[in-house]
């Protein structure tokens, strides 16, 4: 059978996790009562032990030899694992696994791992296939294909390693597992102990490198072969060395420092080590190799990299020697320029190696857009692309203007003005071709102006287009379209405000409700765009006017059906719900305002309710003294199924603090066919509470 099938299987009939394989640990907080004072219990999710000053037989040890416990109220929960498991067909299972919610303090209690329920992106469970050491999810499918399977899966090593974090337990047997997936006893040699360490899945991911290595650079095989003198320095020191025509090394020298403590501080012990060397070649390209213990060994060969170890206090290279290696040679005239920036002359010398474009622009009398090339860094080839509006560029071959799509005049107003303000990507759209050589001083000078002056606004709105149809659906105009926009141009070279105007109006003419024919293209001056753009504007005022007529009008239509609505409620209420007695009367409130003084009065809450009674969600009727009918007594709410839901009074007291009304409200309650509980009548406290202090039901006696 295929892995991908044997892992799709078994994933699909193992849907839980394995409670053996999962690590087993005890729970422990503190406690006082008492009988016993102080004290800390212990609980073992795993079978419900729950002992009391006592450790559980249980847990013994773990990966590092120490007792598994972990301190934590009993209530806490959300604990996480992870467990391997070898299930045949040489392939491991790696599960992320989570234990159930629960008390955690109730002896007896077992609890079970499952699945963790929140992976987010990451995953769950994770198959390892043994001879091809590719990773697999439970439905079969490869993960994070890379090189075709001929080197270690990096992402996958990076997933073992920091598999444990954001404290993620292992399970006990974890050692013994990856020892029979490995096939070693121990752990690696190199490991702290390796005679009796136990296997983690740090050493896992060691192993996977071993076992898929990957080929070694052409640079990095280079500069093995390469023995450069030893050196010392005082202080933080930059050494550069030739190592022949194509290659160079730059050689980091920090003070080493001492912890005095007299003093309380590092100082300088007056030596330096080297931490790091940069190897570059004639091409920019980049390995970095740190000094560790066990030697010099690559960390990166990315230009971003080179921060980690190169500071800005670093105070002396040999640029003598520099200036000797034949790429700076062939170069001199921008490395004299870029050497004046001390702090960050390394990564332009090797942005300047890496992308010749910066050197066409340099030579070619464009500093100002050399060097914002250099600012960009990694990103010079994207930048450029995304202001000059090219699918690709390639700097080795044609000059910089057949490079770029444009002419000299136009580079050269990029170079004179703050490039991000001119627009030649949008100069690209009108004329619908990335390569504008051909454009005049007169054209560029037109458009340029145009659209400098736009400000905030996009030029497709001049035709009624967004960027979207013309970058995506390449859109590309119409004769009569390109003319309207030089028009307008043109009239903006004349007298500026000409665009904006222009374009307020049609913003105008999209507000209106009714809009009438115009035609935007009818305009020779700028008195003529003026007279469009007032025009639309006393429009929109008196369509302005005429919604707010109509808002008024609807307004008064909706209130005087809320009107008749609520009036038909109240009917009903007064038929269903008022009733008299000889000492007390159920009252229904005349308008919301009388609910609101209700809540005034006996400083409860009962203005919350105002909009469910008047929607007829609920009603509220009042309990009143017959010889004090204006005065408030109490407030009684009752749902639309003729349920009594609260019956309160002054600072929510219950009706049994005033027994003399309980039998009227008694009676009322059976004569309309309500429904309410008897404590709702009989509690004698206050608040929302039941209480246990009531009357005597003999006053309910109807």
């Amino acid at each position: 059978m295929k892995t991908e099938n044997f892992i799709k299987r078994y994933a699909h009939t193992h849907t839980e996790p394995d409670q053996k394989f999962c690590p087993i640990f005890a729970i422990s907080w503190e406690g006082h009562n008492k009988e016993l004072g102080s004290y800390r219990k212990y609980y073992v999710p795993y079978n419900g032990v729950l002992t009391v000053n006592e450790k559980p037989e249980i847990i013994k040890w773990n990966l590092y030899g120490y007792d598994r416990y972990d301190y934590c109220s009993p209530s806490s929960y959300g604990y996480k694992g992870v467990y391997a498991k070898n299930i045949g067909h040489d392939v491991l299972e790696i599960a992320k696994v989570e234990m159930l919610d629960g008390s955690r303090g109730q002896k007896g209690e077992k609890r079970k791992w499952i699945y963790e329920r929140y992976y987010g992106y990451s995953w769950k469970r994770l198959f390892i296939d043994r001879k091809t050491m590719f990773p697999y999810d439970e439905y079969g499918n490869r993960l994070w294909r890379e090189d075709d399977g001929k080197f270690y899966n990096r992402t996958l090593v990076r997933e073992l390693n920091n598999i444990t974090s954001c404290g993620r337990k292992a399970s006990n047997n974890i050692g013994e597992i990856l020892q029979e997936f490995c096939g070693c006893k121990t752990a690696p040699i190199g490991w702290h102990n390796a005679e009796t360490a136990i296997l983690t899945f740090w050493n896992l991911s060691d192993f996977i490198k071993k076992e898929k290595e990957r080929p070694v650079s052409d640079l990095t095989a280079k500069l093995s072969t390469y023995k450069l003198p030893a050196r010392n320095y005082k202080g933080n020191t930059i050494e550069f060395d030739i190592l022949d025509d194509k290659y160079a090394v730059f050689r980091l020298f920090k003070s080493e420092e001492i912890f005095d403590r007299n003093i309380y501080k590092y100082v300088s012990t007056g030596t330096s080590k080297e931490v790091a060397r940069i190897f570059i070649d004639n091409k920019g390209k980049v390995s970095i190799m740190e000094n560790t213990f066990n030697g010099y060994r690559v960390v990166g060969k990315k230009l971003s990299s080179i921060v980690y170890f190169y500071d800005n206090d670093i105070r002396s290279i040999n640029f003598d020697k520099l200036l000797e290696w034949k790429p700076i040679k062939w170069n001199m005239e921008i490395f004299d320029d870029i050497l004046l920036n001390s702090y960050a002359f390394l990564k332009n010398l090797i942005l300047v190696l890496r992308h010749p474009i910066i050197e066409k622009l340099y030579k070619s009398g464009y500093k100002k857009l050399a060097k914002e090339c250099m600012k960009c860094g990694n990103e010079v080839i994207s930048n450029l692309k995304e202001t000059f509006m090219l699918d690709k560029i390639n700097e080795r071959k044609g000059s910089i203007y057949k490079i770029l799509g444009v002419n000299k005049e136009l580079l050269s107003r990029i170079e004179n003005i703050d490039h991000y303000s001119v627009r030649v990507k949008e100069m690209k759209e009108i004329f619908g071709r990335t390569d504008i050589t051909d454009l005049s001083a007169e054209t560029i000078e037109l458009y340029l102006t145009g659209l400098k002056n736009m400000g905030w606004h996009y030029w497709g709105t001049i035709v009624d287009l967004n960027q979207w149809q013309i970058r995506n659906n390449h859109r590309n105009l119409t004769d009569e379209e390109r003319h309207l926009i030089e028009k307008l141009f043109r009239l903006e070279m004349k007298g500026p405000g000409a665009v904006r105007t222009y374009l307020d109006a049609k913003e105008i003419y999209k507000r209106l409700s009714n809009r009438p024919e115009i035609d935007f293209t009818n305009f020779k001056t700028l008195e003529d765009i003026i007279v469009l753009h007032d025009n639309l504007l006393a429009l929109e005022r008196a369509d302005r006017e005429e919604r707010n007529r109509l808002y008024a009008l609807r307004e008064e239509e909706r209130k005087a059906e809320y009107k008749k609505k609520f009036d038909k409620l109240q009917e009903d209420r007064i038929e269903k719900f008022e009733s008299h007695g000889e000492k007390y009367s159920i009252v229904v409130p005349k308008s919301l305002a009388e609910i609101t003084s209700e809540g005034m009065a006996l400083n409860h809450c009962v203005g919350s309710y105002l909009e469910s009674h008047a929607q007829g969600n609920t009603n509220i009727v009042f309990l009143r003294k017959n010889d004090e009918i204006d005065t408030s007594f109490y407030t009684i709410e009752v749902d639309p199924h003729n349920y009594v839901v609260q019956i309160h009074g002054k600072h929510n007291r219950w009706l049994g603090n005033d027994p003399d009304a309980i039998s009227f409200v008694w009676k009322w309650i059976k004569d309309r066919g309500f429904k309410c509980e008897k404590y709702k009548l009989l509690n004698t406290g206050t608040g929302y509470g039941k209480g246990k202090d009531e009357v005597s039901e003999t006053y309910l006696v109807a």
